[in-house]
């Protein structure tokens, strides 16, 4: 079977491409948190402590190593879902000052 259409370039407001993407960004981040809190990956967990235990690495640094790991995972979604959500207040702030500010009436001499 053969199609003979051909496929056109769609013409898209990149303002609001931009819009959906940083809300599926932010539930994204959101979720993750959120399963950083329910302590999901927790087996994925245990079995790298294993492994860097059987590789030769005293307790003490595969606890630092693995907390290191957490919190850098945690601090970068934390920082990219603060950067998101500032850039949706700000656009909101934007879009209710331009619905509320009145155009200037132009007098004609």
């Amino acid at each position: 079977m053969y199609f003979t259409q051909f496929l056109y370039a769609f013409q898209v407001n990149a303002k609001h491409v931009t819009k959906y993407v940083t809300q599926v960004l932010v539930a994204k981040k959101e979720a993750e948190l959120k399963l950083e809190n329910q302590k999901f990956g927790e087996k994925k967990e245990i079995n790298k402590r294993k492994e860097l235990l059987m590789s030769g690495m005293s307790e003490d640094d595969v606890d630092r190593h693995l907390e290191n790991m957490k919190t850098k995972r945690v601090t970068s979604s934390k920082r990219k879902l603060d950067k998101i959500s500032g850039q949706l207040e700000r656009r909101n702030e934007v879009k209710k000052g331009e619905k509320t500010k009145k155009k200037p009436k132009i007098e004609k001499h």
